[in-house]
């Protein structure tokens, strides 16, 4: 005898829980999540720069950093917004300059390190006339670099195989 099912839905193909007493899943209250929630947030990062006091700010010179627990920064990486939060540094009084420290360096470095490609890209030399060579950038190589077309570059020449290829900075009129 063939079983009569609703036309579009399928029967359960998943196993059945394995026999024994069901253990249920713990409730917590209402007032120990609140509890829970305001310890977490009491808590403050660990910080060896919080007995630093007065320093002045490095930028605009008449502020004073002051250690803040709740720095956020966020950046666009390959078409993709990146936010990290929860970061420790210092917050100049007067200007708002933020700095980082070294922890919070760290785990800054390791999300643009994540997304950043593994072994490099190709692009081959291709000759212009008139004794100049020139290079053709891959279009995911540009996604990851703030160059634009007809800016002026450094190149320093590191060894007879290798260059280190900088933007140089313009000063304005």
């Amino acid at each position: 005898m063939r079983s009569m099912r609703a036309k579009g839905k399928r029967e359960s193909d998943s196993k059945s829980p394995p026999p024994g007493p069901r253990r249920s899943i713990p409730q917590i209250e209402s007032e120990r999540e609140e509890q829970i929630r305001l310890g977490l947030e009491g808590r403050r990062p660990k910080t060896p720069l919080r007995s630093l006091k007065g320093l002045p700010c490095p930028v605009c010179e008449t502020g004073t950093l002051v250690v803040v627990d709740s720095l956020t920064v966020d950046w666009v990486q390959n078409g993709e917004r990146i936010v990290v939060g929860n970061l420790t540094g210092f917050r100049c009084s007067s200007c708002g300059r933020e700095f980082y420290d070294a922890q919070s360096s760290r785990i800054i470095s390791r999300y643009i390190d994540k997304a950043r490609p593994r072994g490099g890209y190709s692009a081959t030399i291709s000759s212009l006339g008139g004794g100049k060579l020139g290079v053709y950038f891959p279009r995911d190589l540009l996604r990851n670099i703030d160059f634009a077309k007809s800016e002026v570059v450094r190149l320093y020449p590191v060894s007879r195989k290798k260059i280190v290829i900088e933007s140089a900075e313009t000063t304005g009129p």
